[in-house]
């Protein structure tokens, strides 16, 4: 695979709302936007989280390397002297080493000033390589073998889910099927993994032409009760 040379540059942005006492759902250079205020259900303002005392994470080489992209949801919770004290990954980028980037830059960090109680409030990244402007590799659904446990999420289905990354290249014959997050339970990831590495794919394009690339998918049981 050719690497290409790029400029990598991560958006951050972070979104409206705050939720106290939240309970975990599951357990380069950095341009940070000015942030909005959140406004919860009864219409109050309350402070705004500022990463701007934080750590800035660099895009990962090997990030780069493969061309992964995506977003990354985190609730952030801090401790009354406005550290944080708590990380819970809401959705994952796709891409367990941007997440985890991510992870580190928060950890610890002062991102507001002392306040009399706890917060936690969702932050998105968005992670972006600069000078990338293949369309996807696309998955055919209709060449994959049948799951024995799992299935593709739809956009409603919240959650992490079983993450899987897949490197596509120009032939659209998956070469790197990788577990990126797993859902606690062997055999949905083994299945997750296996169902994916059955698949053909559309590769990615560049100006019509065919090209490597990179894409990740959220998996959930099938039997809604196994969640």
């Amino acid at each position: 695979m050719k690497i290409k040379s790029v400029r990598a540059t991560t958006l951050m942005l972070i979104l409206a709302g705050t939720v106290q006492f939240s309970m975990a759902q599951n357990t380069s250079n950095v341009d940070a936007t000015s942030p909005t205020k959140p406004i919860d259900s009864a219409s109050k303002v309350r402070p705004v989280f500022d990463v701007r005392n934080c750590i800035k994470p660099e895009y990962p080489r090997a990030a780069l390397r493969w061309e992964y992209q995506g977003i990354s949801k985190i609730r952030v919770s801090t401790a009354v002297d406005g550290k944080v004290e708590k990380l819970e990954l809401v959705r994952s980028s796709g891409w367990k080493i941007l997440d985890q980037t991510i992870a580190l830059s928060l950890h610890n960090c002062q991102i507001i000033e002392p306040q009399n109680t706890k917060l936690s409030q969702i932050i998105q990244y968005v992670w972006k390589i600069d000078g990338i402007t293949d369309i996807p590799p696309k998955l055919l659904e209709e060449t994959c073998q049948p799951t024995r446990f799992m299935r593709l999420a739809t956009l409603a289905d919240g959650g992490l889910g079983t993450v899987v990354g897949v490197y596509v290249p120009a032939d659209g014959k998956p070469q790197r099927v990788s577990l990126e997050w797993s859902s606690g339970k062997k055999e949905f990831d083994d299945d997750s993994v296996e169902y994916l590495q059955s698949c053909k794919f559309q590769p990615a394009t560049n100006n019509g032409k065919n090209v490597d690339g990179s894409i990740s998918f959220r998996l959930f049981p099938q039997n809604a009760n196994d969640r």
